[in-house]
């Protein structure tokens, strides 16, 4: 199974995210319905698990397959028995992941507000207000626009753009759980964009869990050779 293929990825972005105040730790179940282009379906079930100071999200696997994924700085490694099958460079997307980002209480911007990204619209529609933050003129040749939707003040959808103005990517947020006041969304709707074709993942999440203590070796797993 091609990992990218069907690893929730919330961003394209790489820019500086400030870190705020919250919890430390989140876990829980998780499954991924994924749908690519050509037709071909996958589904994947397992656990995930993430400190936002060790900053490694780990998602444990029971479905199809028995094996993690582990994303550590850049690189994202699939383990089989604790045996590295495969290794593949990736953007540093921790402090842009879900987990992340709800630990901070900033996902109802995406952690934009935190960014070098500056807010260039705000519009009311309907039930929702949508922000369009515009990416520093410095990195302008490489990110495009991005457009954020919030209804009730939780973060509704938000849709990335190419520098040339094009939708690579769309993402929708549902289903909010309610745990200890922390809001974190049930169901994550991400559809693809890639040269006219559209690919779709749909995540959804239980039994959310903060500030576990226990299962350290879960949160910090260890790189197998490191």
């Amino acid at each position: 199974m091609k990992i990218l293929s069907i690893l929730p990825v919330l961003t394209l972005l790489s820019l500086n995210l400030a870190t705020g105040q919250g919890y430390f730790r989140v876990s829980g179940d998780y499954s991924i319905k994924a749908k690519a282009a050509d037709g071909t379906a996958q589904l994947v079930i397992g656990k995930f698990y993430y400190d936002r100071n060790i900053r490694k999200i780990v998602y444990v696997n029971t479905f199809p397959e028995k094996e993690i994924w582990l994303t550590a700085d850049t690189t994202l490694y699939q383990l089989v028995d604790d045996t590295v099958v495969t290794r593949q460079t990736v953007p540093a997307v921790a402090v842009f992941s879900i987990f992340h980002l709800c630990l901070a209480n900033k996902l109802n911007q995406f952690g934009l507000q935190s960014s070098a990204f500056k807010i260039g619209r705000v519009e009311q529609k309907d039930d929702m207000v949508i922000t369009t933050w515009e990416p520093p003129p410095s990195h302008s040749r490489l990110f495009g626009k991005v457009m954020i939707s919030n209804k009730e003040r939780k973060l509704y959808g938000i849709v990335f753009f190419d520098k040339d103005g094009a939708i690579v990517k769309k993402q929708f947020f549902s289903k909010y759980l309610n745990i200890n006041g922390l809001e974190f969304p049930g169901e994550v709707v991400e559809i693809l964009y890639d040269e006219g074709h559209e690919s779709y993942r749909i995540t959804e999440y239980k039994n959310i869990v903060l500030d576990d203590l226990s299962n350290e070796i879960l949160y910090n797993y260890p790189i197998p050779g490191n």
